[in-house]
């Protein structure tokens, strides 16, 4: 009998690449690059539902949506984005054309 080993591998961002292709959508259709983005006041409402949606579609950490977008301390990320709700998301006209 021979030995039989399974590896497996713990990715600490799994969903990524699909929060990576969000935000690069989400900078589309607003009309910005990823420095216009950061610069952008932490409480724009574009950039807290691009934000909002990388959260609720991946399992990306809040500290990741805060260093990459430029959105400041985890806690005011996670306080100004439970006043975006879905329908808000859903209802704004540029979710429309985000289409993920």
């Amino acid at each position: 009998m021979s030995n039989h080993y399974h590896l497996l591998v713990q990715t600490p961002e799994p969903n990524l690449a699909r929060a990576e292709e969000i935000l690069k959508r989400g900078l589309e259709v607003i009309g910005e690059n990823l420095e216009g983005l950061r610069s952008m006041a932490k409480n724009d409402e574009r950039k807290q539902m691009i934000a909002w949606l990388i959260k609720n579609r991946t399992t990306v950490r809040y500290e990741w949506i805060c260093k990459r977008m430029g959105m400041g301390h985890r806690s005011k990320v996670i306080r100004s984005m439970s006043r975006i709700t879905e329908s808000k998301v859903k209802d704004s006209k540029w979710n429309r054309r985000l289409h993920i």
